[in-house]
C-alpha cells in the first residue's frame, strides 16, 4: 500500500512541476486573476522537486513511510511559505515561530533533497555557506560577517525575495523549465532529428559541419 502512495505521490509531484511551468509561461494565473507571485510559484515548485527527491532517492532499496513524510513535510514547508507570504510582507520583522519554524523544516529539507539529487559534494558546500550565514560573526579579520539573529537569518533564507525563493530559483522557473519542456517536446515529436539532419544536409559537407 505505501509504495503504491510512494509512487502516487512521485508521480504527482513530477508531473505538477512541469505543468505548473507550462501555465505561468503561458500567463493562466493572470488570466484568472489569481494574483500569484513569482515567489510562490517558485516556493511551491520547489517543494514538489524535494518531495520528488525523497522519494526517487531513498534510504533503503525502496522508498517507505519515513520518505513519505519528508516529502509531504517538504511540500507543505514551502506551501506554507506561498500561502503566507502577502501577510508575512507586511510583519516580517516580527519572526513569530508559525514563519521560521517552518523555514527550519524547509531549509533542511532542502538541503537534504540536494544532498540526494545532486551529490554530497554540493551539498557540503551549500551547507558551509548556509553556517557562515549563522557563525560568520565569529570569525577573525576579513572574515567577520554582521550578527543577526538566527530567527531573522532563516526568514532571510526561506522567505526573502534575496534568499532560496529569489532571482536564481526564478530564473530556472521563468526560463530554464519553459526550455528543458520545449526541448523534450521537440524530442518526443521528432523535430530534433529533423533540425539535426537539415542540418547535416545543409553544412555537414563544410568545416564546423552543422554546428554552423
Amino acid at each position: 500500500m505505501i509504495e503504491r502512495v510512494n509512487s502516487a505521490v512521485l508521480w504527482v509531484a513530477l508531473a505538477l512541476v512541469p505543468a505548473m511551468g507550462i501555465l505561468w509561461i503561458l500567463g493562466i494565473p493572470d488570466m484568472l486573476q489569481w494574483g500569484l507571485v513569482v515567489g510562490q510559484m517558485s516556493a511551491v515548485s520547489l517543494g514538489l522537486a524535494i518531495a520528488a527527491a525523497m522519494l526517487k532517492y531513498p534510504y533503503g532499496k525502496k522508498a517507505g513511510v519515513l520518505e513519505l513524510v519528508l516529502a509531504l513535510a517538504g511540500i507543505a514547508s514551502w506551501l506554507w511559505y506561498a500561502v503566507n507570504l502577502d501577510s508575512w510582507l507586511l510583519r516580517m520583522a516580527e519572526r513569530t515561530p508559525d514563519m521560521w519554524v517552518p523555514g527550519v523544516v524547509a531549509i533542511v529539507l532542502m538541503m537534504e533533497g540536494l544532498r540526494k539529487a545532486a551529490g554530497k559534494v554540493i551539498a557540503v558546500l551549500v551547507w558551509v555557506l548556509i553556517a557562515y550565514a549563522f557563525l560568520g560573526d565569529h570569525l577573525p579579520g576579513v572574515f567577520e560577517a554582521d550578527v543577526f539573529p538566527p530567527t531573522k537569518t532563516v526568514l532571510y533564507l526561506y522567505a526573502d525575495t534575496n534568499g532560496i525563493p529569489g532571482l536564481v530559483l526564478r530564473v530556472v522557473v521563468e526560463i530554464v523549465l519553459a526550455f528543458i519542456v520545449f526541448g523534450k517536446m521537440l524530442e518526443v515529436s521528432g523535430a530534433t532529428g529533423f533540425f539535426n539532419d537539415l542540418a547535416l544536409g545543409l553544412m555537414g559537407h563544410r568545416r564546423g559541419g552543422p554546428a554552423k
